[in-house]
């Protein structure tokens, strides 16, 4: 039978939405793979915009 892991979560309190965080999800090696994954395949943008009058990048 193969080991089960067991992961605790802990609820983080929000009045908006129902947050579980749970450490050591992933480890950091792999956590680290996703992020650079993420960072260089999704097309981020910044857009200029206007507030009152005044613009922002």
């Amino acid at each position: 039978m193969p080991n089960k892991v067991n992961i605790q979560g802990f609820p983080l309190h929000s009045t908006d939405a129902d947050i579980t965080y749970y450490l050591n999800f992933i480890n950091s090696v792999e956590a680290s793979t996703i992020f650079k994954t993420l960072k260089l395949e999704t097309p981020w943008q910044q857009d200029h915009i206007k507030v009152f009058g005044k613009g922002y990048t």
